[in-house]
């Protein structure tokens, strides 16, 4: 799967079929199943997932639920607007009284596994050889990552090619500070300014040459579809989900941005 998308049906079936018999007690007719999809998920997809399903494996039902939403519900929360950002995408949906705003939906194909590639492109910058191979290959990759991105609290940050030419000034002194960091193959670098230009990239996706648009901006506009009476309730209730959640300062730099 790519960003909920089947891109090898045979290796699919195969996984699908892992996870069927996984359970030897328990038979696939005698159990439904609950899948959780992303945002705008085409009908192609779903009528090849419930033919495996239904003809392969001869489950009695499946039911389709949009991940966002998921995130919501398992909060307890029936009112409000989730932004979920995960490896590969980040969501937005809103809810009201349990009930879906479709027009809130905003979906783009951007998260932490295009931060991985920022990163390497920043670590080679500083005289490292990492390739896509190798983050492919260190299981704890991620745990690297998340050692030192953060979100500045409104930095100027200049794109990639600058950063040699062009110190990053911050508001908060305490994001200059410097931080050692060993690499997997044994290599040491020192960063100082990296974290927050590495967090900057959800909000200013050009950084890396992608035509995506900042995760505020995805707010806005999701903001902007609902109607004005529910904007107030919605403002109130913004949740955030997904690994990338976990960044420090993002819920002060959204309220910022917002």
């Amino acid at each position: 799967l790519e960003n909920g998308k089947i891109t090898d049906e045979a290796l699919f079936k195969d996984f699908f079929s892992f996870l069927q018999n996984e359970n030897k007690s328990l038979k696939s007719q005698d159990f439904g199943l609950f899948l959780s999809e992303p945002l705008f998920l085409d009908d192609k997809q779903k009528s090849l997932i419930a033919k495996i399903v239904f003809e392969e494996h001869r489950n009695p039902f499946i039911g389709f639920y949009p991940q966002p939403l998921m995130a919501l519900f398992s909060k307890g929360v029936s009112n409000g607007l989730i932004l979920e950002m995960g490896h590969g995408m980040t969501q937005i949906a809103g809810v009201q009284n349990g009930f879906r705003i479709s027009e809130t939906f905003q979906r783009q194909d951007i998260g932490g596994g295009a931060m991985n590639d920022f990163f390497k492109r920043i670590l080679n910058s500083r005289g490292s050889s990492i390739d896509r191979d190798f983050i492919d290959k260190i299981v704890d990759f991620n745990g690297l990552k998340e050692q030192v991105v953060d979100c500045g609290l409104k930095p100027e940050v200049g794109r990639l090619g600058e950063w040699d030419s062009r110190r990053r000034r911050f508001s908060n002194a305490d994001l200059r500070k410097k931080k050692r960091l060993e690499l997997p193959d044994g290599s040491v670098t020192e960063i100082d300014d990296l974290d927050s230009v590495l967090g900057e990239l959800i909000f200013d996706p050009s950084m890396a040459d992608l035509p995506f648009k900042g995760v505020h901006d995805l707010l806005y506009e999701s903001f902007q579809t609902m109607d004005v009476s529910l904007r107030k309730v919605m403002r109130d209730n913004i949740y955030i989900s997904g690994g990338l959640s976990q960044m420090p300062n993002l819920s002060e730099r959204l309220a910022l941005e917002m």
